[in-house]
């Protein structure tokens, strides 16, 4: 949650895996991507609700990779 409260991030399940979400009153809940045939999850969010922090995760190669959403935007770097 961020600061207020108003912006919840998560992880929901589709089928076949994982994608991180954020959810607003006002705009519901929103994915925020993957790498194909992954899955992400979004872990935390800053006070000001800008950034949001997670990780990727790749079946093929097996492995995970720290992620963050920043307005909107995949930072993988």
């Amino acid at each position: 949650m961020d600061g207020e409260g108003s912006i919840v991030v998560g992880l929901a399940w589709y089928c076949p895996g994982a994608e991180g979400f954020r959810w607003t009153k006002q705009d519901g809940m929103g994915g925020l991507g993957h790498p194909p045939h992954g899955s992400s999850r979004a872990t935390a969010i800053s006070a000001d609700g800008s950034t949001i922090v997670g990780f990727y995760e790749d079946p093929v190669q097996d492995f995970r990779r720290p992620v963050r959403w920043i307005s909107g935007s995949t930072d993988l770097s």
